[in-house]
């Protein structure tokens, strides 16, 4: 058995604890429009390439049309993670027929962004995909990981404003993210000494 992992935290859930509710809007990127991005542990600060933005998909914010939940399986004791979100189409017309062709053809991965202002990034290594569905004049469509994913949905960090600005912006003109020091004395340097 593979075990590398110890637990360092204590958690305890108050009488008075925050109903945090998924905000019913979501932020779907393409995943060949990414610029640079920067993964540690378990949050993500990325850019796009300029003149590139995600695409809102929003309903009432008072309905529950959209959700989005993880799966986690093990696999030779190794946690993997299968991302779900639920959203909502209505229409006969050519538009609706091309954002199925969208959803059904694209690349793409998800932010979904909650009631306290997290933004969580669904499915951004391998991408998701429409799960089979049927559809008269509207359909609830699941969008589902194309892979296994080694990570659960990450935290997004925003490199200057707030994650929830950023995901207003639909994520369009950041700064690059800081990619980080390889020696660990945290100035930027890039230097290995030897």
């Amino acid at each position: 058995m593979s075990v590398c992992g110890e637990i360092k935290k204590d958690y305890s859930l108050s009488c008075s604890y925050e109903n945090v509710k998924l905000r019913q809007r979501i932020v779907l990127i393409n995943k060949n429009d990414i610029n640079k991005f920067v993964i540690n542990g378990n949050s993500i600060r990325f850019n796009l390439i300029e003149g590139k933005r995600g695409f809102l998909y929003e309903y009432f914010d008072e309905g529950t049309v959209i959700s989005a939940n993880y799966n986690k399986t093990d696999r030779n004791n190794i946690p993997y993670f299968k991302s779900n979100i639920s959203l909502f189409l209505n229409g006969v017309d050519l538009e609706n027929s091309n954002i199925q062709d969208e959803l059904n053809l694209s690349n793409y991965f998800c932010a979904v962004l909650y009631s306290n202002g997290v933004v969580k990034i669904f499915s951004f290594h391998y991408g998701l995909k429409t799960d089979s569905y049927t559809y008269d004049e509207k359909a609830n469509i699941n969008l589902i990981s194309r892979e296994d994913e080694p990570n659960q949905p990450y935290i997004y960090e925003s490199m200057g404003n707030s994650a929830e600005e950023d995901f207003d912006n639909l994520f369009e003109d950041l700064e690059s993210p800081d990619l980080g020091d390889f020696n660990d004395d945290f100035n930027n340097d890039f230097f290995i000494e030897i």
